[in-house]
């Protein structure tokens, strides 16, 4: 596996960030925090590499005014390591997809990279084969 993970999450951490994000989030997502509260190193998916932010860079970036308005139903949770963020929003059929886009080129930028979380949790740590 091709990943560096920062320390697990604690309960407490977690409640911090249920608390603070008003999102209802997914399980898989909570459940990769507890194994590591960030981390950084390749993806099986664009963008090819993942900075994962801990729990207090989450809640830190979104708290953002650069994350409101257009980006008010994005959950931003990482980065590519360059220019592009990346995000969870709901999806019309109700499941929490995972898009990146560029924060200054805006929403016209956004690109699917996974249909939901689980596929995007598989992917870490691996090398994309295009």
């Amino acid at each position: 596996m091709n990943w560096t993970p920062n320390r697990p999450a604690s309960d407490d951490d977690i409640a911090k960030l249920m608390h603070s994000i008003k999102v209802e989030l997914p399980e898989v997502y909570l459940d990769l925090l507890r194994r590591y509260n960030g981390g950084e190193g390749e993806i099986a998916l664009p963008p090819v590499w993942l900075q994962l932010w801990s729990i207090d860079e989450v809640i830190e970036n979104n708290g953002l005014d650069l994350f409101m308005g257009e980006f008010q139903d994005y959950l931003f949770f990482a980065s590519n390591g360059g220019m592009e963020s990346i995000a969870m929003r709901k999806s019309p059929s109700g499941t929490m997809e995972i898009i990146m886009l560029d924060m200054i080129a805006g929403l016209s930028s956004v690109e699917v990279i996974s249909d939901d979380f689980v596929m995007f949790e598989k992917a870490i740590g691996h090398i994309y084969k295009a």
